[in-house]
């Protein structure tokens, strides 16, 4: 189907997956963009596909709250047969697919893939903003409820304040095999938004899709709700001790993979 999908087409989906899922397939080769929440992916994705004029799947519900535990192959693969329509696009980017990206690549005949990374404090400041919490991880009246009760567990789990756990949920997606596989490349989040031009193309020539579209327009589109605290330095954000207890916990996962990053 020649169309591209975001978590607000979920209702429409839910139907046509529903009327065709007796005779409609999953995409047998789609090319998965790896990377957790607030890490830029939605950009990435979007601007890639714009580029190389290929559909896209931009999140989708049926995925929310999967990844403890982990989802199997199997159980991924039932999800997508089920939802044909849903996953036909060629790139599919879902934050949450990062924590079981074994499972991801059972489902594709092809080989190359990307992982998205951005720097962890900058990145779980902005998940806390997303979650609308500061940066001591207070939790505002009214806020505990919206919150995901599996990443709650989670926390509740790990006994730590919310930068804290967050960092160890960072640690938990970026710590997969997978990633040191060469035909899955990493591309910093930074370093595309400073040279777009020569990310995309390294991306596009990394998946085997040619450069023929526009991509400006989508580049310079708000692609989610900027955080009231985006302008503010991970250091004022969570004070220096935190931020020296997330740097600690996550810096060496970020190394590893800064070494294998393009940019």
């Amino acid at each position: 189907m020649g169309r591209s999908w975001s978590a607000h087409d979920a209702l429409k989906l839910l139907f046509l997956d529903g009327v065709s899922r007796p005779f409609v397939k999953p995409r047998p080769d789609p090319i998965w963009i790896f990377g957790i929440q607030k890490a830029g992916t939605t950009v990435f994705a979007k601007t890639l596909a714009a580029a190389t004029e290929q559909t896209s799947l931009m999140d989708t519900p049926l995925m929310w709250g999967t990844w403890r535990p982990p989802l199997s192959a199997a159980d991924l693969g039932r999800i997508m047969r089920r939802n044909p329509i849903t996953f036909s696009p060629q790139i599919l980017k879902e934050p949450t697919a990062t924590f079981y990206p074994d499972a991801c690549l059972a489902q594709t005949t092809r080989k190359r893939h990307v992982l998205l990374l951005r720097n962890p404090a900058n990145n779980i400041r902005s998940v806390m903003d997303r979650m609308g919490l500061n940066g001591k991880g207070k939790v505002p009246p009214g806020i505990q409820a919206q919150i995901h009760p599996v990443y709650k567990a989670y926390q509740r789990e790990l006994g730590l304040p919310h930068p804290l756990a967050l960092a160890h949920r960072w640690v938990l997606a970026h710590e997969h095999a997978a990633w040191e596989d060469p035909n899955i490349a990493v591309f910093t989040y930074e370093g595309f938004m400073s040279d777009t031009e020569r990310a995309l193309k390294a991306a596009a020539d990394h998946v085997g899709l040619p450069i023929t579209g526009d991509f400006q327009s989508t580049l310079n589109q708000q692609h989610q709700p900027a955080g009231k605290n985006r302008s503010r330095t991970p250091e004022a954000f969570f004070g220096p001790e935190v931020l020296e207890q997330i740097q600690s916990i996550t810096r060496p996962a970020y190394n590893r993979l800064l070494e294998r990053a393009f940019v």
